[in-house]
């Protein structure tokens, strides 16, 4: 699964038509392994970073159904948070298999995942919707992060506003972020 999840990482990134069609080829192939996506478990992260690779080719659709129905529960939910952390260095152990995305949020802060989705919140970023749905998720089960930072707040009610605006997201990553700016606007006004 590891390594399966690197490749469709990696090949997202490759303009190449080789690769392009390589990527096809797996995703063909993998979907039919993947299963059921309702509850974590180790093929979860593959078809994560599938619907990734997918997003960052054009195919938001493909990432929107992931958020739709792979988040839907309080564990993967966790495991999307706990995943971020992990490769965006906020978590510090190294982990030889994705099994300590299962559960709960492990115990890093969550102050530099709330910058780096918060500074994503691009409409022009492929993956706009996952960072919005993962901004969301952050703050329901981290509030009292922007507490701590207000210029990140006024900042991140700028770029929700902005991203609002010109965005091309789904329905839900509208109203999760409608949310979240309604949250920020309230911290602000305490």
């Amino acid at each position: 699964m590891l390594l399966r999840r690197n490749v469709y990482y990696s090949l997202s990134w490759n303009p190449d038509n080789e690769a392009t069609a390589w990527l096809g080829e797996l995703e063909h192939r993998g979907e039919r392994r993947l299963g059921r996506l309702d509850s974590w478990s180790p093929s979860w992260t593959a078809a994560r970073s599938l619907a990734v690779a997918r997003a960052r080719r054009s195919d938001k659709e493909s990432l929107r159904d992931f958020i739709r129905t792979a988040l839907r529960s309080d564990a993967c939910q966790a495991a999307n948070l706990n995943y971020w952390a992990y490769w965006i260095g906020e978590v510090p152990e190294t982990h030889s298999s994705d099994d300590f995305m299962a559960g709960d949020l492990g115990p890093w802060s969550g102050a530099a995942l709330l910058r780096r989705l918060a500074a994503n919140l691009v409409a022009s970023e492929p993956l706009a919707d996952l960072y919005a749905h993962s901004l969301w998720a952050l703050l329901e089960r981290r509030g009292r992060l922007l507490e701590a930072d207000p210029k990140l707040a006024r900042s991140l009610t700028e770029g929700v506003e902005a991203l609002l605006a010109e965005g091309d997201l789904s329905v839900q990553s509208r109203r999760e972020l409608e949310q979240v700016h309604y949250g920020v606007r309230l911290l602000e006004k305490s």
